[in-house]
């Protein structure tokens, strides 16, 4: 559920985004209709365009690269949780040798005369 409610917030701020972009571009259009000379409304048409979809494609990358930090943040947690639930080598080993002693009791006891 989580990720559903943050993936809906990243959708959300990328929408944010691309509307605010859009205003701009079509006030700047708007302003651009009062140039009486065809080819410099071009050229600033081009350059407006230019630089509103280099900001569109930035935020887009910021927001992109939030979510991948908070899916790695996310995969880091589990790791270290995981971690903790593994004994270290130390631990291991104990284990190791406790499940070990108690596979031969039995027959350390027949060879010793026990039941």
């Amino acid at each position: 559920m989580r990720l559903c409610a943050f993936a809906l917030k990243v959708l959300g701020a990328l929408q944010a985004v691309d509307h605010a972009v859009n205003a701009i571009f079509d006030e700047l259009l708007a302003k651009l209709e009062g140039e009486p000379d065809v080819e410099r409304r071009w050229a600033r048409w081009q350059e407006v365009n230019r630089e509103l979809s280099r900001l569109r494609r930035e935020d887009h990358q910021a927001v992109r690269a939030q979510s991948e930090r908070a899916a790695w943040q996310k995969e880091q947690a589990a790791a270290e949780r995981e971690a903790e639930l593994v004994p270290d080598k130390e631990g291991r080993q104990l284990l190791c040798e406790d499940r070990l002693a108690r596979l031969e009791i039995p027959e350390m006891a027949e060879k010793f005369g026990g039941d």
